[in-house]
C-alpha cells in the first residue's frame, strides 16, 4: 500500500515505515509548503519517490491508497474532503475540521464511499500507528472517526 503524506513536519513521524522490512506499506509521496530545496534532504533520507507543494497531486495519484493529513487545521477539512472524493483512505491529525458539522460530513462521506477515516493525535502519531491503520484497511473494518 502506498501512502501520501501532507505536512512534512509532523508527518515525518511516519517516515520510518520506509525502513520497516516487515511491511509492504511505503510512503511514496509528500506534500509540503516547504521549498523543495529544504525538503530534499528529508526526501532522500527516507527514500520518498515524489515531493510536491500541491496536495491535489497526491489526490490525483492513482498509485496512492492512503493520505495522511497533518496540514494546519484550517486546511484539514478541504484536504480530507478531496482525499475521500478521490477514493483514498484517510488518517488525519485531530481535529479533522473546524466544526462538528464538517467532521460529521466527512464521516458520512467516508461511510458512503466505504473508506476508512481515522483521526490521530498529531503529537503522538508514529509509524506503528500507521501500520495499525493499514491493518484496518486490509480487513475492511467499518468506517469510524475516533
Amino acid at each position: 500500500m502506498n501512502i501520501g503524506v501532507i505536512g512534512i513536519e509532523t508527518g515525518a513521524s511516519l517516515f520510518p515505515i520506509n525502513r520497516d522490512h516487515c511491511t509492504t506499506a511505503r510512503i511514496t509521496a509528500v506534500c509540503s509548503a516547504r521549498p523543495s530545496r529544504d525538503a530534499a534532504p528529508i526526501i532522500i533520507k527516507w527514500d520518498i519517490q515524489s515531493y510536491t507543494r500541491d496536495a491535489h497531486v497526491l489526490f490525483r495519484d492513482d498509485t496512492i491508497d492512503v493520505i495522511a493529513i497533518f496540514s494546519p487545521i484550517r486546511f484539514r477539512y478541504q484536504h480530507c474532503l478531496a482525499a475521500l472524493d478521490a477514493g483514498k483512505h484517510v488518517m488525519c491529525a485531530e481535529p479533522l475540521a473546524e466544526s462538528p458539522q464538517e467532521e460529521a460530513a466527512l464521516a458520512a462521506l467516508a461511510g458512503k464511499r466505504d473508506l476508512v477515516l481515522q483521526t490521530v493525535d498529531p503529537n503522538r502519531c508514529t509509524a506503528r500507528d500507521m501500520l495499525r491503520f493499514m491493518e484496518r484497511i486490509e480487513i475492511t473494518e467499518p468506517v469510524s472517526v475516533q
